[in-house]
């Protein structure tokens, strides 16, 4: 499942945004430190996982895309 989503800070609101091909390995990229963003990788050091909501804002599967852009 490909889209956009975000990482929210709780504690000061900071949003960190990116897209991914497939959700589930791109979450666990950041859990595990791979392929990460820097800033929000120290963000989760400083104030731990759990201040933070994981939000998808759009999802789309390969099929879905085609057919919603024919005319």
């Amino acid at each position: 499942m490909k889209g956009i989503y975000s990482f929210v800070n709780t504690i000061n609101g900071n949003r960190y945004f990116g897209s991914a091909k497939d959700f589930y390995l791109r979450l666990n990229e950041h859990l595990a430190n791979k392929k990460s963003n820097l800033a929000l990788q120290k963000a989760f050091s400083k104030y731990g996982l759990d201040k933070f909501n994981f939000i998808i804002y759009e999802y789309f599967t390969y099929k879905s895309k085609i057919i919603s852009n024919k005319v």
